[in-house]
C-alpha cells in the first residue's frame, strides 16, 4: 500500500473533550508504552477494511 502513516498532535482545532480521553502530545505518544498496539491496529484496519482502503488509496 502506498503512503505513510504518522503520529500527530490530536485535536489541534481545540475540540478536545472528555470523549477523547487523555489527549497526548505527539512527543508523549511516541514514547507511550502502548504505541506498538496502536500501530498494530492501524496496520490491521488498513489491510482489512475495504472502506478505509478505498478512501485512502483511490
Amino acid at each position: 500500500m502506498p503512503g505513510r502513516i504518522s503520529l500527530v498532535q490530536a485535536c489541534l482545532d481545540g475540540s478536545a473533550d472528555d470523549v477523547h480521553g487523555v489527549v497526548l502530545s505527539r512527543e508523549d505518544g511516541l514514547v507511550h508504552p502502548r504505541l506498538p498496539e496502536f500501530w498494530g491496529i492501524i496496520d490491521f484496519v488498513l489491510a482489512n477494511d475495504p472502506t478505509v482502503t478505498a478512501h485512502l488509496y483511490r
